[in-house]
């Protein structure tokens, strides 16, 4: 919306970052579970907390409120020259995706990946998938509907003030 880019520009950055995090997050899990063998039940208990909840009512608003916090932290980050600031928003987002077990569809990703590892059972390919991709569209939904769009509105109206020519 700024012109600094193209919407193909942006869902080429959209996938690559999807991509790029869903891969790393998946090797990074491998060594976890490699190294912390005293983690695997809590992994695979964690699993299946998202990948057992169907698409209903309650699993959408889940995921479109953890679509709304992780663009918020990013927005603060955007607009904070302060790295304490930074920090508060990360760590209060983060407080907030994890003690409301709101969905993401690429941190929780990494979870069920770590349960995967495991080699246990109900936690596998199709089952992340089926909780996968609604929870990425949902999270983009909520996203842009609860801080991007209101932030261009917001931005159109302050440029478009007559009372500023």
């Amino acid at each position: 919306l700024a012109g600094e880019g193209s919407v193909g520009q942006l869902l080429r950055l959209w996938g690559i970052t999807l991509v790029t995090n869903l891969v790393g997050g998946w090797l990074v899990m491998w060594l976890v579970v490699l190294g912390f063998p005293d983690l695997h039940t809590t992994l695979v208990e964690t699993a299946r907390h998202f990948v057992e909840v169907p698409l209903s009512a309650k699993g959408a608003a889940l995921a479109l409120l953890g679509g709304l916090v992780i663009t918020l932290m990013t927005r603060m980050h955007a607009g904070s020259e302060s790295d304490f600031g930074k920090i508060t928003a990360s760590v209060v987002c983060g407080f907030l995706l994890a003690g409301l077990s709101l969905f993401h569809s690429v941190l929780d990703s990494i979870i069920i990946f770590g349960a995967q590892h495991t080699g246990a059972e109900g936690v596998g390919w199709g089952a992340w998938w089926n909780w996968f991709w609604w929870t990425t569209v949902l999270n983009v939904v909520g996203g842009v509907v609860g801080v991007t769009a209101p932030r261009v509105v917001r931005a159109s109206e302050v440029h478009t003030d007559p009372a500023e020519a």
